[in-house]
C-alpha cells in the first residue's frame, strides 16, 4: 500500500545574491528519490532539491533559512526546527546563513506500525482544520539526524539501510511527539482512505475540471463526491479551487513567469476568466496583485 505523506523573510543586512547550491555540498542518497539527504548550504543558497511528486520532511540541524510555499510566504526556519512538505505543494527555500540539515524524502510507508499509526491520526484530523507550522526538533531526532554527515556515501546509496533509517525515524516520531503533534503536522495526507488522498494529492493540478479527475479515479460519481467530502470536509469543486489559489498566489510571488503562461499552466484557457478568479480570490487582478504581492515581499525584508 502507498500514500503521500504529504521555508522567515531575508532580513536588510542579508540582502544577498540567490544562487542555486553546488551539486558537492548536497549528498544525495539515491537515483530513487526517498530516502536521507544531507546537505551543507551556504549563505545565498537556494535549496532545489525538492521534487514536487514526493513528501519531504525538511529539517534544519543549523543556520536559517527563509521559506515561502503556498501555504504561507514570508516565513523563517530556524536551528533546529523541521516542517513537513506535501505532495504537490511548491517551496522556494534560501539559505539567510551558512546552514545544514537534512531532507527525508518518501512516497511510501514501509511497515504496518506506521500504517497503523497514520489510520490512527484520522481520528484527530477528521476533527481538526489543517495549519501550516514550524516544528522544533526534539534533541533525541537531532543526535538521529547528525549521523548522516558521517556517513559514507556507499552507506546512504544502500536502499536496505535508507529502508532502515525510515523506520527508525518515524519510530522517533512516535516516541517523541504526541499524536495531536503529528496529526497536525501530517494532517495534509491522512485520511480515512490513505490511498484515494494519495490519488488527489497527485492529481489535481493534471486534470482540466472535477469530471476529469473522477474519470481517472475509475469511481462513480456520487461515490467520488462522498468520498472526497468525508477526506476534507468540502466538495471537490470548493477544495480544488482553494488549492489553486493558493498555487497562483505562490506562482505570482516567487516566479518570474508570465501571467499568460501561469494562466495556462492552471487551466485558464482566456484572460477574462483568470482575471475573473484572481479578483474573486484576492480581489485584486493578477498584475496587480503580483505588484501587491513583491511589495509586501520588499516591507518584510525591511522589516526583518
Amino acid at each position: 500500500m502507498f500514500i503521500p505523506l504529504l521555508l522567515h523573510p531575508i532580513e536588510e543586512e542579508h540582502m544577498i545574491e540567490i544562487k542555486s547550491a553546488p551539486i558537492s555540498s548536497v549528498r544525495h542518497s539515491l537515483s530513487n528519490p526517498n530516502g536521507f539527504t544531507y546537505f551543507e548550504l551556504k549563505a545565498g543558497d537556494a535549496f532545489d532539491d525538492i521534487d514536487e511528486n514526493y513528501n519531504h520532511l525538511f529539517f534544519l540541524l543549523e543556520g536559517k533559512a527563509s521559506i515561502n510555499c503556498i501555504e504561507v510566504l514570508g516565513e523563517y526556519m530556524h536551528t533546529g526546527e523541521f516542517i513537513f512538505i506535501p505532495i504537490s505543494s511548491e517551496i522556494a527555500c534560501l539559505a539567510i546563513e551558512d546552514s545544514r540539515g537534512v531532507l527525508f524524502t518518501f512516497d511510501r510507508l514501509v511497515s504496518v506500525c506506521e500504517h497503523i499509526y497514520f489510520r490512527e491520526l484520522w481520528n484527530i484530523c477528521s476533527h481538526t482544520n489543517y495549519e501550516f507550522r514550524i516544528n522544533s526538533i526534539d534533541p533525541s531526532l537531532i543526535r538521529f539526524l547528525s549521523d548522516f554527515s558521517s556517513y559514507a556515501d556507499v552507506l546512504l546509496k544502500t536502499e536496505d539501510f535508507q529502508q532502515l533509517k525510515h523506520e527508525e525515524l518515524f519510530y522517533l516520531l512516535r516516541m517523541l511527539y504526541t499524536k495531536e503533534e503529528m496529526a497536525a503536522l501530517f494532517h495534509p495526507v491522512v485520511g480515512a482512505s490513505l490511498i484515494f488522498k494519495q490519488f488527489v494529492l497527485k492529481n489535481y493540478l493534471s486534470v482540466k475540471n472535477i469530471d476529469e479527475l473522477v474519470t481517472l479515479s475509475g469511481m462513480k460519481r456520487k461515490s467520488f463526491d462522498r468520498q472526497f467530502k468525508e477526506e476534507y470536509n468540502e466538495s471537490p469543486y470548493q477544495w480544488v479551487l482553494k488549492q489553486k489559489a493558493k498555487h497562483v498566489r505562490f506562482a505570482l510571488s516567487e516566479t518570474d513567469d508570465q501571467i499568460q503562461d501561469i494562466m495556462k499552466r492552471f487551466g485558464f484557457t482566456i484572460a477574462p476568466h483568470f482575471t475573473r478568479f484572481c479578483k474573486d480570490q484576492f480581489n485584486y487582478p493578477p498584475l496587480e496583485y503580483r505588484k501587491k504581492l513583491r511589495a509586501d515581499k520588499a516591507e518584510r525584508h525591511i522589516i526583518r
